[in-house]
């Protein structure tokens, strides 16, 4: 994209990180028992966050970049059991499919809106409604989260 200030790159990758671990830490099922792995299956919404941040998405915008995005979930386990090759790339499939949900979001394309709670949601259809929400919600876009000894 060009022209992004240091400080504008250090927000995007800090608002995309809080975001892929507050999913996380809002989920109350471990990553085998899933059958899926986080970084893909969450981190994708952190990416969309990270970019849609950059190119300045206003809410509705990223509303509908989580959406799109949510439309591509993935990230498989048995990757990992078959020590497939394809486990180094779930990261960087859900990546591209970050920056094009933003780019999409931002030409008008209109993602599903109840992502995380609704009928066939996240934590619905991936992770067997184990979650805690308000882990997920507590402080959002207002205070630090306080991982381990790190602070997002």
């Amino acid at each position: 994209m060009g022209g992004v200030s240091g400080r504008d790159f250090i927000a995007a990758v800090t608002a995309g990180l809080d975001i892929h671990c507050r999913l996380g830490l809002a989920s109350t099922i471990g990553i085998v028992e899933s059958g899926y792995v986080y970084t893909p299956l969450l981190g994708i919404f952190g990416g969309a966050a990270a970019a849609g941040r950059i190119m300045k998405l206003t809410s509705e915008e990223m509303l509908n970049a989580f959406g799109i995005v949510y439309a591509q979930c993935a990230g498989n386990y048995q990757a990992i059991t078959d020590s497939a090759w394809t486990k180094r790339f779930q990261p960087g499939f859900a990546s591209r499919a970050a920056v094009e949900a933003v780019q999409l979001a931002k030409k008008g394309i209109i993602g599903a809106k109840n992502i995380f709670e609704g009928k066939f949601s996240l934590y619905h259809v991936y992770l067997h409604d184990r979650y805690d929400p308000e882990v997920a919600r507590k402080g959002l876009g207002r205070e630090e989260t306080q991982i381990g000894r790190a602070h997002v």
